[in-house]
């Protein structure tokens, strides 16, 4: 993802396409000490989705 996303910064015009075998594509890690202390209830609430 950060090649994409430093690609389309590169160059806005540009399609990217970006192909994902797991089940998430992206997630808040920021968030995983939250999770852990209990105050988020579903590692899902931690999911992007764009």
């Amino acid at each position: 993802m950060a090649a994409a996303s430093k690609a389309k910064r590169d160059d806005p015009e540009i399609d990217v396409v970006v192909f994902e075998q797991g089940k998430w594509v992206s997630y808040g890690a920021c968030g995983l000490p939250y999770y852990i202390k209990g105050e988020i209830q579903s590692l899902t609430d931690l999911v992007g989705l764009v």
